[in-house]
């Protein structure tokens, strides 16, 4: 009864995509580092080697755990010169790359060790940014790391499959949505269109693994459409509906967010043109009460009722967002969340 737990996966998460559970003291000083910190020390940032000696091995190992620090002073330290180790100067050589990619990075984000998922998740999304960003380096220095090559490491690594321990699946889970963040946020999928598809259907399957990953998987997808053009969140919205994933919480937050950044979009048909307008107000309450959903084992793409949740949803944040703004633009936006409000929360559906 005394005996200390680790935390359960409904407690843990990803250090950006907590958009309304509050976070603890601990998962503060995680984030921004302990108040309390002393000034690291210098750290050798020379390239990593093909063929490393035991000094060199020493040295990893060295960089590695400070990277998984609590104090995010060293784990930014560790984090510069594990990437100037990799691709300061002309660069490593691509199996020296892919190494540090397969054996480290990716392997980490599966660890519950102090704050590894951080620091792994500022290295690879730096890594991904240069690899395929602006300065390309896929195409012109690592020919073999290509986007398909490099997004299947991190599935392989963070794969929950097998019978292993309960806290073990749970932390590969998080280690696939923590790598999945380091895709959208370097800034990498939305030019090509067939990247983002691809990282969207992992995303999405994900979500319909666990009920506690959904809220988590369908905040990605809201950063990530911020950062898209029209035709890419039109197609976005189509595989939604495509995966039975409109008609939940997260497909309502991400309808939302679509429609506010492009109000004149083209939106499929079904299941509602625009979840907020009152044709639709009949059909959302059950939606938005329903926040734990396991989906189907037999059909995928059919979700099953589960127990509801009190804990906010980050879909209200984006609502409340919404008729702000709507408020600015149009007096008669008043009205609107007047009807809103009671239909939808005043009403028997809450």
């Amino acid at each position: 009864m005394g005996s200390k737990r680790k935390r359960t996966a409904k407690e843990a998460g990803p250090y950006d995509i907590q958009p309304v559970q509050k976070r603890t003291k601990n998962a503060s000083e995680l984030a921004n580092g302990s108040a309390k910190t002393k000034a690291p020390k210098a750290l050798d940032k020379s390239p990593f080697t093909e063929h490393p000696s035991v000094q060199d091995r020493k040295r990893e190992l060295e960089l590695y755990e400070l990277l998984g620090s609590e104090d995010g002073a060293e784990r930014i330290t560790a984090a510069d010169a594990i990437i100037s180790g990799l691709l300061g100067g002309e660069g490593v050589p691509e199996p020296v790359l892919l190494r540090h990619l397969d054996k480290r990075l990716f392997r980490g984000l599966a660890s519950g060790r102090n704050a590894s998922r951080l620091g792994f998740s500022l290295v690879l999304t730096e890594i991904l940014g240069q690899l395929f960003g602006e300065k390309d380096l896929s195409t012109e220095k690592y020919p073999g790391l290509d986007f398909d090559k490099v997004l299947a490491i991190l599935v392989e690594k963070t794969q929950a499959g097998g019978n292993i321990p309960g806290q073990e699946e749970r932390d590969r889970f998080f280690g696939q949505l923590f790598g999945v963040e380091c895709f959208v946020r370097s800034g990498i999928l939305f030019s090509d269109k067939r990247r983002w598809l691809a990282v969207l259907d992992l995303l999405l399957g994900l979500a319909q693994k666990k009920s506690w990953l959904k809220s988590q998987c369908g905040y990605v997808v809201v950063q990530a459409i911020s950062k898209m053009k029209k035709k890419l969140v039109e197609k976005t919205l189509e595989k939604l509906v495509e995966l039975g994933f409109a008609k939940t919480p997260e497909g309502v937050g991400i309808w939302i967010a679509a429609l506010d950044r492009f109000p004149d979009m083209k939106v499929p048909a079904q299941p509602w043109r625009n979840p907020l307008a009152s044709s639709s107000l009949q059909a959302l309450p059950p939606v938005l009460k329903d926040s734990g959903r396991e989906p189907s084992t037999e059909h995928g793409n059919k979700p099953k009722q589960g127990n509801w949740s009190a804990q906010l949803h980050f879909v209200w944040d984006l609502i409340l967002a919404h008729f702000v703004k709507l408020a600015s633009e149009h007096p008669e936006a008043a009205d609107e969340l007047k009807v809103f409000w009671k239909r939808i929360v005043d009403g028997k559906s809450f």
